[in-house]
Parts: C-alpha cells; sequence; structure tokens
C-alpha cells in the first residue's frame, strides 16, 4: 500500500474504527485482492505523527509565515518513512452477491486529485470517453 492509501486508512479509522480497505492489483493470471486495516499500533504511531503535526502547524502559524503547513504532507511523508508495518491483513472469501462501494473521500478531494492529475500531463485513453 501507498503512504496515502494508509494515511487514507488511518483517516477512516478516526471516523469508524472497524474500517478497512481493499486493495486489487491486477496481474498476469487474474487479479491479486487484499482486505487490510490499520493495525492498533499502526493507528498509534500515525496518531503520534498527527500530534507533532498540529504542534508544528502552531509553530508555523506563530511564526508569521505566509505559507501553511500541510499537516496532510506531514503525515504521507512520516509514514512513508516509517520502518513499521502499519496495517495488516484481513481474512475475507469471495461471494458473487452484490456489494455497495462508499468512497468517503470529500468531494473537494477527489476533485483535487482529479486537477492535478490533468494539470500534471498524465491523463490517458482511460480518461477520454470514446463514442
Amino acid at each position: 500500500m501507498s503512504s496515502l492509501d494508509i494515511y487514507q486508512l488511518y483517516m477512516n479509522a478516526g471516523m469508524n474504527p472497524q474500517s478497512f480497505g481493499i486493495v486489487f492489483s491486477p496481474r498476469g493470471q487474474g487479479v491479486k485482492v487484499l482486505c487490510v486495516h490499520i493495525t492498533k499500533a499502526g493507528f498509534a504511531e500515525v496518531e503520534r505523527y498527527h500530534n507533532q503535526a498540529q504542534v508544528l502547524k502552531q509553530m508555523h502559524e506563530n511564526s508569521g509565515d505566509k505559507e501553511t503547513f500541510n499537516v496532510k504532507e506531514y503525515l504521507i511523508s512520516k509514514i512513508h518513512s516509517s520502518q513499521s508495518k502499519l496495517y495488516c491483513q484481513i481474512p475475507f472469501r469471495v461471494c458473487q452477491e452484490p456489494c455497495i462501494v462508499a468512497d468517503l473521500r470529500s468531494d473537494e478531494e477527489v476533485i483535487g486529485q482529479l486537477t492535478r492529475f490533468v494539470a500534471h500531463g498524465d491523463i490517458d485513453d482511460c480518461w477520454i470517453s470514446h463514442r
């Protein structure tokens, strides 16, 4: 999982401790699927980073610097440099019953990601509608 994925697991676990993520990895023969959640130790570690970020943000604001301190970027960088295993796999079995997908990201977060994606010129055929 990427640092951003782990950050999202942390944010979701803060709202609902039973939250989890599903990771799809295409393979030459089929698809590998993992169901994961942040561990208690992983949540505690990221929570420490979050508390550090809040202190740094306050210090940054008190310094009068006009640039804002980005807590999310700080957390993602700390997660990236961590040597800990912050999440673990949840065993599951596959069934044929229909399911519902819930995306807990805010509209602004999704639109911001899409805007950055297009602005950096990373657009490819999957974003272009064919008629």
